[in-house]
């Protein structure tokens, strides 16, 4: 079974970490926990297990938070120019979409936490060979499509891809011909919704979801897929 889409959710949230070798090195001391695997095609599985991660992560932190759930912590760059990911309002939900390119694929990825940081939930899928700014669109197209099949009332939804960000916002005035499908299949997502935003912002306010995306990526690459035991190996 080939696996071209992945969904992980759970009670604890886990985080993806640089990938400077194209590897990808988890989190240390998430607790014991079950997560629902959606592979995308119908098939589902779950799995109780104790996740021991690792990290060498240079602008992410995650640290338990008196025994609960981590909570995923943006250290600020060393650069005073830099802008870090900021949570949502209080009762909102923050949505981040990013988009890695390969030569022959694309891969967008959603990350979804709430107002206090904790990851709610991430997403990523494989599409075929695609321009950098149809990959971004595709990856707003997937966190609306999360939002609305995870029952999320109040978001914002963060894309560093400023000329995506204004391609939706602008349609259908400044929407150049070759993207109008899919920015009206993401109107038609958006008429469905009501209390939300859509936002640009800095890269380095747009890490986490970049190396979820990057390392999915590098697992497909290598002529892998990010199956279970992969995904959850201590």
């Amino acid at each position: 079974m080939e696996l071209e889409g992945l969904r992980i959710t759970g009670k604890h949230p886990w985080g993806i970490v640089d990938l400077d070798t194209e590897e990808a090195e988890y989190l240390l001391s998430a607790p014991a926990h079950s997560f629902s695997i959606d592979t995308g095609n119908g098939c589902s599985s779950s799995i109780n297990t104790t996740i021991g991660f690792e990290s060498s992560m240079s602008n992410q932190s995650f640290e338990p938070l008196d025994g609960g759930p981590l909570k995923c912590l943006d250290k600020k760059l060393s650069s005073p120019e830099s802008i870090s990911w900021k949570a949502p309002p209080l009762e909102s939900t923050k949505i981040n979409v990013d988009v890695v390119v390969r030569d022959d694929f694309v891969m967008v990825a959603v990350v979804i936490r709430d107002n206090k940081g904790a990851c709610l939930g991430m997403s990523v899928r494989k599409l075929e060979a695609m321009s950098p700014l149809e990959g971004e669109l595709n990856a707003l197209k997937l966190g609306f499509e999360e939002v609305s099949n995870r029952g999320i009332h109040s978001f914002i939804l963060e894309s560093d891809s400023e000329n995506a960000v204004k391609a939706v916002k602008n349609h259908p005035k400044r929407t150049e011909w070759e993207f109008h499908h899919t920015v009206e299949e993401i109107h038609a997502q958006l008429r469905q919704l009501h209390d939300w935003e859509i936002q640009h912002v800095y890269h380095s306010a747009n890490p986490v979801v970049h190396n979820l995306a990057r390392w999915t990526a590098s697992i497909f690459s290598n002529g892998s897929h990010p199956i279970i035991p992969e995904i959850l190996k201590i």
